[in-house]
């Protein structure tokens, strides 16, 4: 019984060296760390129809677009952004923001993420700013791989070393 049990561990050891080498690669691959370039964002401007504030993100919607734009959580100040948008909703509103691609089999409204926000052409939430906390975000994972990958292999050999003795 001893035996299985090394070798469940051991085979969980390998499981977290390859989500190490998962993360790792992802962040390697990724262009601009995630971050799309300022100049490839499209532009969208009109009025809010409705916005709804959730736990991870503000979603909103143009009154004159099919598509709904998301601010995402991990920028921050989720509960001031969407008592803004309620309170502006005679206000032309201005986002910069990254195109999904629709999938097929997909009908509904696409989600956007947006990457700046103006609000009667004064900037809400700056280019700049918005990318500062996202990459501030993302170095969690710099700590999370070498963890991964080293843990996984000490633990890996401890184990494996115990089944040759």
């Amino acid at each position: 019984m001893k035996k299985v049990t090394t070798y469940i561990k051991i085979i969980l050891s390998v499981v977290c060296m390859l989500i190490g080498c998962i993360l790792f690669f992802g962040q390697i691959t990724s262009e601009n760390g995630g971050v799309p370039y300022k100049n490839d964002l499209n532009h969208a401007a009109g009025y809010v129809e409705w916005s709804e504030k959730t736990q991870y993100s503000v979603k909103f919607h143009f009154l004159d677009r099919d598509d709904n734009f998301i601010y995402m959580s991990q920028f921050g100040g989720l509960s001031a952004l969407h008592n803004s948008l309620e309170s502006s909703k005679v206000k032309e509103i201005s986002v910069l923001y990254k195109e999904r691609k629709r999938r097929e089999g997909y009908s509904g409204p696409l989600n956007h993420d947006i990457w700046e926000l103006s609000i009667n052409g004064k900037t809400v939430k700056a280019y700049e700013e918005l990318e500062d906390a996202y990459r501030s975000d993302k170095l969690f994972l710099f700590l999370l791989v070498p963890l991964f990958l080293f843990g996984g292999f000490y633990s890996a050999r401890k184990y494996w070393l115990t089944l040759k003795l």
